[in-house]
């Protein structure tokens, strides 16, 4: 026992240790759990938690909590690691701003304060109590233990506002598995999140359905209510019969088809159109059921007790309205119906007929009492049939608002799919194979850079090296001028005629060849001149189309081609055709024949090879040589000749090696800038290619963490008017979209504040003018009266001095002579005056009599009308009555109860009967006459008070004019509209 009890002993103390150890627990984590408040409606967790950050503070717990100010609407609830720097927070909030005032949120005044103190009256719906765990926010700078890690992982799309804080999706949901839309900038991630959402379609599809069939079990429930009205309502209307007003349909409600599960899947017998095709077996199988069917009932109906007992005791038939006839008049004694005639009774008789009456009277009274609460049940039933139909229908809207919000909820959803879709599908589709097709033309514009470069640089030194050449053919052309100058300086008589056929090349215009021209020696040297002269053409030709074939084998396989290679056969092919032109044609008639056949032929100076850019200029006349006979000058040695023949021959082909060098070399510059340009477009796409490049990776970066956020945003606070969709409308809806900005409702409420703030002040400026027009209009009236004024004084003055003046008149202008004169005329005054005054007071008086009469005539009015209303629904309500009573008589009148009557008693009934028949229209005639009788009486008096009234104004004029009496003019026109 002592070792049990001092068992006992130490549980309890250990006990008492945990409990205390657990308070003291408590107290120390209390001191580290803080409140700040003040937070705008639209502010982050993030945001809440930088303030910690700013401090260097470390974060256990944060979770933000919405208050019912608007204007400050969020708290958030922080757990720090010690009591000191929850001291040192509350200090820096409250204290540490401009002047020691609170810290401020984006204008917003912040407030600290220990979790468990005293809070302010817009903080008083916050629970008092530690908020849950399992709602507290993601931390950003760090989070502390599994639990912040776990909480991050499974934090759905909107788990970081205080919305989604206070409606925490469900943890075995997979709403709870949405990745947070801020951290979707993978694109698998992003397709993860597609197939998340559309497994949170299927929960949310799936939940309505559920509710769905509650509603469908909450309108058979009361359409069975309905249905028990309806059938009350029937039995009533049975028991009543004509007598009850009510004549509506009943109202029963059904199920739709579409409201019936598995409905679109049966067919009735009556939706088929086509006949049936029954099979012989079938026909068989129904003609024998019918058959059996039919024997059945004859076996029972040969000896059925239930058919027995109902003709024997119900007359066939399971209801009967002779009841409801019965029960109209209470029935007569036998003997009443032995001896109908009054007079025949004895007196006992008499005394039992007095009772019969009194019974059946009151017989009526409870007959008439059952119906008015028969007729009280029926308007309470259909009372309840209307409230029944009203509570379903405030279910039905509560659904439809359930059925709404659930289909915006999966609206936002699908079009967050959507977004989801394109993203990744652009991301991991379209901009990889863009990123592929610019990465394979940059390497095909660098391998082409490479090739073009080389060729440059190859031709370049091409080009180079035929200038050199050039320009030694222009030095020694150069050269041979000096050499001819030297070498013919001997022939003084004769050099400047010499050295003018060395420089010429183009001989002078001389007479045309005659062929039939006796002198033949003279036609054989013309005709052969100009053999050899068309010969030099020739060669020059060819020489040109060699140098242009030459120039195209080098542009076609981007070889090099040689310049002396060029001027040589440019050389030997002159030299050639002019030895064979001079062998050929040695005969002069051939000759002459091929001179005339040159000149008649139009392609005989076309040949054939490239136009190139050399081809399209101007080309120097044809070089002639010398005619010895013509362009000999007389006395001069034939050995001189020869050699200034020979020199100047040597002359020609150098300036046409000079020539054909120059059109070479421009020909492979032109060629060199080609490639060149070309070279210089490859590197300018690489450029560009690089650029694009670099822009498509800042591009596409910018794009991962572009992402499409879901925003629930009100009617009515969407202004950006967006245009409808059509095929090829996307560059309209982008221009949208480029100009559109999302702002916070603070932004547009102080704009508009501050708008409204001038418009009242130019409101103010537009009152302060109005008035200021107010007053010059005032000043403008004033002095418009005051001229016709001094008109209408005027006028009476002129008045004055045309009036004619009498002995009176004479008097009261010049004053009396005499002081008794003077006294008469001051108690005249005086006399006029009080009698003046008398009138007024008395017309004052007449005045509030009659004031006091209208009064008095105004209540009497309202009061008939009071009494006209009160009347017309008494008259209603004896109308009712009286055909209701009307009608008890016609049902009173029957075949049973007129042959037994007396004949004061038939004479009544008949005269009750007529008054029953055509009493209904006297009655509305007497109705219609008592209300025509009425409203002309009514009239009559409005006319006559409408009179008298006239009568009063009139008479209130008349005295009003005799007191104040005026000599001006009395006009119907305002001042003003004169």
């Amino acid at each position: 026992a002592d070792a049990t009890a001092d068992a006992a002993s130490a549980t309890a103390a250990s006990d008492t240790v945990a409990v205390v150890a657990t308070a003291a627990a408590a107290t120390l984590t209390a001191r580290k759990q803080l409140l700040v408040s003040g937070y705008p409606i639209y502010t982050e967790p993030h945001n809440v938690e930088r303030l910690f950050t700013k401090f260097q503070m470390p974060v256990r717990r944060l979770q933000v909590l919405t208050t019912r100010d608007q204007y400050c609407g969020l708290a958030a609830f922080v757990q720090l690691e010690s009591e000191t720097d929850v001291h040192s927070v509350i200090e820096k909030v409250n204290h540490g701003g401009p002047g020691n005032s609170h810290l401020r949120f984006r204008g917003h005044e912040l407030l600290a304060a220990l979790w468990h103190d005293q809070r302010p009256p817009h903080l008083s719906e916050l629970p008092t109590v530690v908020p849950d765990p399992h709602n507290d926010n993601t931390l950003v700078a760090g989070a502390w233990g599994a639990d912040a890690a776990a909480a991050a992982d499974s934090a759905g799309f909107n788990g970081s506002n205080a919305a989604a804080a206070a409606a925490a999706p469900k943890k075995d949901s997979f709403e709870a598995a949405l990745y947070d839309p801020f951290k979707l900038f993978p694109p698998r991630r992003k397709m993860s999140q597609m197939v998340l959402l559309q497994m949170v379609t299927r929960e949310i599809k799936a939940g309505f359905n559920s509710e769905y069939h509650e509603m469908i079990g909450t309108k058979t429930t009361y359409m069975d209510k309905i249905s028990e009205f309806n059938s009350r309502i029937t039995e009533i209307r049975d028991e009543l019969k004509a007598r009850s007003s009510d004549t509506a349909p009943l109202f029963e409600p059904q199920l739709a088809d579409i409201e019936k599960d598995g409905s679109v899947l049966v067919v009735s017998h009556g939706e088929i159109t086509a006949e049936v095709y029954v099979s012989p077996e079938e026909q068989a199988r129904v003609k024998a059921e019918a058959e059996a069917e039919a024997t059945r009932a004859r076996n029972k109906s040969a000896d059925d007790p239930t058919e027995r007992a109902l003709k024997q005791m119900m007359g066939g038939v399971l209801e009967s309205n002779k009841g409801a006839a019965e029960l109209e008049t209470l029935p007569k004694p036998e003997w009443m119906l032995e001896t109908p005639a009054p007079a025949d009774w004895t007196e006992e008789q008499a005394k039992l007929a007095k009772e019969w009456e009194g019974a059946a009277k009151r017989f009526k009274e409870e007959l008439e009492k059952r119906r008015k609460a028969l007729d009280a049940e029926l308007k309470k039933l259909r009372e309840d049939v209307d409230d029944t139909t009203k509570k379903f229908d405030e279910h039905l809207a509560e659904f439809g608002a359930r059925r709404n919000a659930a289909d915006g909820r999966l609206a936002e959803i699908e079009s967050w799919v959507v977004a989801c879709g394109v993203e990744a599908e652009t991301a991991l589709d379209d901009d990889e194979r863009r990123q592929v097709a610019i990465a394979e033309e940059l390497e095909e514009c660098k391998r082409s850079k490479v090739g073009s470069g080389a060729a440059v640089v190859n031709f370049r030194r091409e080009v180079d090296t035929a200038r050199e050449k050039h320009e030694a053919c222009m030095v020694e052309d150069r050269a041979m001028d000096k050499a001819f100058k030297r070498d013919f300086a001997d022939l003084e008589e004769f050099y400047d005629a010499c050295y003018a056929l060395f420089k010429r090349r183009k001989n002078p215009p001389r007479s045309s060849i005659n062929i039939n021209d006796g002198g033949q020696g003279g036609g054989q040297r013309k005709a052969r001149q100009s053999m050899r002269n068309m010969a030099r053409r020739v060669s020059q030709a060819a020489s040109k189309m060699m140098v242009r074939n030459a120039r195209a084998s080098q542009t076609s396989s981007n070889t090099s081609f040689s310049i002396d290679r060029v001027a040589g056969m440019v050389a030997r092919s002159s030299i050639n055709s002019i030895n064979s032109m001079n062998s050929e044609y040695e005969d002069d008639h051939l000759a002459a024949a091929l001179v005339l056949a040159s000149k008649h032929d139009p392609f005989s100076g076309a040949l054939g090879g490239p136009v190139t850019e050399a081809s399209r200029r101007p080309k120097p006349p044809p070089v002639e040589s010398l005619d010895e006979p013509h362009d000999r000058p007389e006395g001069m040695d034939a050995t001189w000749w020869d050699r200034l023949v020979e020199v100047r021959e040597r002359k020609i082909a150098k300036e046409n090696e000079v020539m054909t060098l120059k059109a070479a070399l421009e020909e492979m510059q032109r060629y060199l800038g080609k490639i060149s340009d070309e070279d210089g477009r490859t590197q300018g796409r690489i450029d560009e290619l690089i650029a694009e490049v670099h822009a498509f990776g800042e591009e596409r970066y910018s794009k991962l963490y572009d992402l499409s956020v879901p925003l629930r945003m009100r009617q009515g606070l969407v202004e950006v008017i967006m245009p409808e969709l059509s095929l090829g409308g996307a560059g309209a809806a982008a221009a949208v979209h480029a100009d559109q900005m999302l702002l916070h409702r603070t932004v547009v409420e102080d704009l508009n504040e501050v708008i409204r703030r001038h418009g009242g002040g130019k409101v103010d400026t537009l009152a302060a003018i109005k008035d200021f027009k107010k007053g010059i209009y005032d000043l403008q009236w004033e002095n418009t009266k005051l001229e016709m004024d001094s008109v209408d004084l005027v006028e009476k003055t002129k008045q004055l001095q045309l009036a004619r003046v009498g002995k009176n008149f004479q008097e009261i202008l010049k004053g009396a002579a005499g002081e008794g004169e003077a006294s008469d005329t001051k108690s005249e005054l005086a006399s006029l005056e009080a009698r003046l005054d008398h009138n007024r007071k008395l017309h004052a008086r007449h005045v509030a009599e009659k004031k006091k009469e209208l009064v008095k005539m105004s209540g009497r009015m309202q009061e008939k009308a009071a009494q006209n209303d009160e009347i017309s629904s008494q008259v209603q309500e004896m109308d009712v009555s009286v055909g209701e009573q009307l009608r008890i008589r016609e049902q009173r009148e029957g075949p049973q109860g007129a042959p037994n009557m007396g004949n004061s008693s038939a004479r009544s009934v008949r005269s009750t009967g007529s008054a029953g028949g055509g009493g209904t229209e006297v009655a509305a005639h007497e109705r219609k006459m008592r209300a025509m009788v009425t409203q002309r009486k009514l009239q009559d008096i409005a006319k006559a008070q409408s009179d008298e009234m006239m009568l009063l104004r009139s008479e209130l004029e008349r005295a009003r004019l005799r007191t104040f009496p005026s000599f001006v003019e009395r006009t119907s026109a305002h001042p003003d509209l004169r």
